[in-house]
C-alpha cells in the first residue's frame, strides 16, 4: 500500500463518528473530533514512541495528507500531551463541514497507515483496538472482511 487504502478512510470516518456521537456536522465538530480521536491515540503509544516520536509521526501525515487536503498545510503538530494540532480549527473554519470531515479522516488514516508502514499491521491494530475499543474492525490493510 503507497498511501491509505478506502479500509483505513472508513475506520477513520468511524472512529471520528465515535468521537462525536450526535453532535451537528460542522467543520468545527469535525476538528473536535478530530483532536480527541487523535489524542486517544496519542495516550496510547506515548509509551512506545515519545513525545518526540509522536510529534514526527503527525508531522510526517499532515505533510502527506495535505497533497490532497491542502488546507491542512496550515496545522502543525503541537507538543501538548493530548495531540494538539495546532492551527486545525482555524484551518477547518474555512471549509465546508463535508471539506473538513474528509480532511481529519484522511489525516487520521495516514496517521494510521504510517504506523502500518512503521511497526506492522498486528502491531498498529493492538494499538487501534487499545485507543477505540468500541468501534468496530478486524484488520486494517486493504481486502479485510468487515
Amino acid at each position: 500500500m503507497s498511501k491509505p487504502d478506502r479500509v483505513l478512510h472508513e475506520i477513520a470516518r468511524r472512529i471520528m463518528k465515535m468521537r462525536s456521537p450526535g453532535a451537528p456536522a460542522t467543520a468545527a465538530a469535525a476538528a473536535e473530533s478530530m483532536q480527541l480521536s487523535c489524542g486517544d491515540l496519542y495516550r496510547t503509544l506515548e509509551t512506545l514512541m515519545g513525545a518526540s516520536g509522536l510529534q514526527a509521526l503527525l508531522d510526517r501525515a499532515i505533510q502527506i495528507t495535505a497533497r490532497d487536503h491542502p488546507w491542512l498545510a496550515a496545522v502543525k503538530a503541537g507538543s501538548a500531551a493530548d495531540c494538539a494540532l495546532s492551527g486545525l480549527s482555524e484551518a477547518s473554519e474555512e471549509m465546508s463541514a463535508k471539506q473538513a470531515t474528509e480532511g481529519c479522516a484522511a489525516l487520521l488514516a495516514t496517521i494510521l497507515w504510517l504506523l502500518i508502514t512503521l511497526i506492522g499491521e498486528d502491531l498498529t491494530l493492538r494499538f487501534v483496538r487499545h485507543a477505540w475499543p468500541n468501534v468496530p474492525f478486524t484488520k486494517l490493510s486493504e481486502g479485510s472482511n468487515e
